[in-house]
């Protein structure tokens, strides 16, 4: 078992170039439709976590993005006020640092 928290960086922008890669289909924990995942912010947060990776973001709802040198790009297009409850939004990712 992991033991970590997740520090929000805040909503940052992004495009169809990602700021940061995609999880999706790279990871047992992510699996069905994004949109209804429960417990997405956690999962995403492990899936990084097992790849020593210390940044993550979650978009749209669900979707979940982590690389090694997230910690390098996230921010690339700026902040972004279009995330929702710690999910992100339509092109807009709230990012994640790990602790622990």
């Amino acid at each position: 078992m992991f033991i970590f928290t997740a520090i929000s960086k805040g909503c940052f922008r992004d495009t169809g170039r990602r700021a940061v890669a995609t999880l999706e289909g790279r990871s047992r924990l992510l699996k069905g439709s994004y949109r209804r995942r429960r417990y997405a912010i956690q999962k995403c947060a492990m899936a990084a976590k097992r790849r020593g990776w210390g940044v993550f973001a979650v978009q749209h709802g669900g979707w979940c993005a982590s690389a090694k040198y997230a910690y390098r790009t996230y921010g690339k297009y700026g902040r972004s006020n279009r995330c929702r409850h710690g999910k992100g939004g339509p092109w807009a990712n709230d990012v994640y640092v790990l602790r622990g």
